[in-house]
């Protein structure tokens, strides 16, 4: 292969763009996988709360609906 075919052969790990593509994706899951230990944590306290007797309801604001 020469110098020039090698210069403009596309990289086999992809384009500028193909890259940014999978940063943003990254970026999307990091932020849902935070979200989600966040709620699972929520949770957790809340059944150990339950557990220990604590009126858990009593501890939420009123749904006026």
């Amino acid at each position: 292969m020469t110098m020039a075919a090698t210069l403009t052969a596309p990289s086999p790990t992809g384009g500028f763009k193909a890259r940014k593509r999978r940063k943003a994706v990254q970026r999307r899951l990091r932020w849902a996988v935070a979200l989600m230990v966040l709620l699972n944590l929520a949770v957790w306290a809340g059944v150990v709360a339950a557990l220990r007797g604590v009126d858990v309801a009593g501890l939420l604001p009123p749904l006026s609906l």
